[in-house]
């Protein structure tokens, strides 16, 4: 299983170390319980690849608000200042393909 980058947001522990800020690299079953509780957010890149997964991207999608018109482009699409709040650093290219790939389904 390929570990990703996530942001800490408090400190937390990680495979018997604890983190107090900064990014730590885990895989998705590690960082479960961390991301539910607002220890951890997605930093959006794999440490293996360097690529945003879907996953990644739809746990950032995810922590925008919907009511909020700043989170949001004209086109509906999410606002990368807002996903880079959320952690996600992804550039208008990365978004807009991640971004077809959800809207489609």
């Amino acid at each position: 299983m390929s570990k990703q980058t996530y942001q800490v947001r408090q400190p937390c522990k990680v495979g018997g170390e604890i983190i107090k800020s900064g990014t730590v690299n885990c895989t998705p079953q590690q960082a479960a319980p961390l991301l539910k509780s607002g220890s951890l957010i997605a930093a959006g890149i794999s440490a293996d690849d360097g690529e945003i997964s879907m996953e990644v991207f739809v746990e950032a999608v995810a922590q925008l608000d919907t009511e909020n018109s700043e989170h949001w482009t004209n086109a509906g699409a999410p606002d990368i200042k807002a996903l880079n709040k959320a952690g996600l650093k992804i550039s208008a290219a990365e978004r807009d393909t991640l971004w077809a790939q959800v809207d489609k389904d």
